[in-house]
């Protein structure tokens, strides 16, 4: 892996993206073919038993390359919300190159082609700095205490890729979505699904493509202080210490298919410590808590529309005021949250219109969900909280509980601090 496989050496562009219409021209039914690398290249950026390490090789033991290539893709699919009738992943036997072919009567199918195979050289382009720092000593699974969750490469598989509404810029995978194949069925984007979904976003799902610094699934927590730098090794556009990959990568992902004709790439939300620290270092911008903007990424043409937020499960840490339990550090839940609501907003509003003032945007959403906020979002803020806290959230307390909940106590998430509801 200290070099790339060459792209598509088969291929001209017109080649990538063949298409063969199926029916007459009033039909919407038809095949959309294209090209990745060989399928010699392709497993060292799936997860591949030819590589994985030994705990997580019996989830994928019975699965080829081309296996793994269509589950993910299938799953961006879904998530994307475009239908196929059949996606088939096979060995070229001309060209050893693995050919995709997707089956659809939904036309957004073949915007894939123009992504998928950038989206995957992007990860390849990971690999020399997971190579890089495998290499070096001290560097690979640093101080990792659990056998069970060994570092492992693992690309952003499976996420909305050509019909998303806004980015996630994060640190890194949790070892259980390599495991589990499902990047969003974590605890983390589970909380912050719920989140969006109470600030009243019909589809949390198109806000949810993620783009990690590092690409890296490791022990959920423990770990941020112990992974390579995400610059040196995933932003090095010389190719001395890593590979260039977290810059290409969000262009790709703030300016899919859908949004070509637009004036303004889509809106970025930037959560948690490292990942703002990240964004500090590709853009010399202000990396504090509710910092918004706009600017110009390498590479792209397109103003980027941006905020900075808390890690998605800061409320998790944090107590109701007053709770003298032991397990309270902190006793800020109604102020993290209040952030909170103001960047799933923010993200809404901006996905609508991403040529809008963002600070006016976030002013509004600050009157909207903090400073002024009406009765129902008063009770869905007042459910969120009581979800979020730390005295709920691993309790089992569901949605509605919490909504009855507040309804019975004057929308006070901090009534009482029992869970479940009494």
């Amino acid at each position: 892996m200290n070099s790339l496989p060459p792209l598509f050496r088969v291929c001209t562009a017109l080649a990538i993206a063949a298409i063969t219409g199926l029916g007459s021209a009033q039909s919407l039914a038809a095949t959309y073919t294209y090209l990745l690398w060989s399928s010699e290249a392709t497993q060292p950026i799936y997860p591949d038993v030819s590589w994985l390490p030994d705990p997580y090789k019996p989830y994928y033991e019975k699965d080829s390359i081309e296996d793994t290539v269509k589950l993910f893709l299938a799953s961006s699919m879904k998530n994307d919300g475009v239908a196929y009738n059949s996606i088939s992943v096979s060995v070229d036997q001309s060209t050893g190159g693995l050919t995709v072919t997707i089956d659809s009567d939904d036309t957004r199918a073949g915007d894939y082609r123009a992504v998928h195979p950038k989206f995957y050289q992007n990860y390849g382009s990971a690999t020399l700095g997971i190579s890089k720092c495998k290499n070096q000593s001290g560097c690979w699974n640093k101080n990792n205490s659990n056998p069970n969750e060994p570092w492992a490469f693992f690309p952003q598989f499976g996420l909305p890729m050509v019909n998303q509404k806004s980015v996630l810029l994060l640190n890194y995978p949790p070892a259980s979505a390599l495991t589990g194949k499902d990047y969003l069925n974590t605890f983390t984007m589970s909380r912050w699904t719920r989140l969006l979904s109470g600030v009243g976003i019909d589809n949390p799902t198109l806000f949810e493509t993620i783009v990690d610094v590092r690409p890296i699934a490791a022990p959920g927590s423990g770990t941020s202080q112990n992974l390579p730098d995400a610059i040196t090794y995933f932003n090095d556009q010389t190719g001395l210490t890593g590979g260039y990959y977290i810059t290409p990568q969000l262009n790709l992902m703030l300016d899919p298919p859908a949004n070509w004709d637009a004036d303004s790439a889509l809106p970025l939300v930037i959560l948690g410590g490292p990942a703002r620290a990240t964004w500090k270092a590709m853009t010399q911008l202000d990396d504090s808590v509710l910092s918004t903007g706009t600017t110009y990424l390498p590479g792209a043409t397109k103003k980027v529309p941006y905020i900075l937020g808390n890690h998605p499960d800061v409320t998790t840490y944090q107590c109701c005021p007053g709770d003298t339990s032991s397990s309270c550090t902190s006793h800020q839940l109604i102020e993290m949250e209040e952030i909170d609501v103001q960047i799933g907003c923010w993200a809404d509003q901006m996905a609508q219109d991403p040529t809008k003032d963002p600070a006016q945007v976030l002013a509004s959403c600050k009157s909207l969900w903090v400073t002024n906020r009406s009765a129902d979002n008063d009770l869905a803020f007042c459910a969120l909280a009581r979800a979020d806290s730390n005295e709920c959230f691993d309790k089992g307390l569901t949605w509605e509980e919490a909504i009855a909940y507040c309804k019975a106590n004057n929308n006070n998430p901090c009534a009482s601090y029992a869970c479940p509801v009494p």
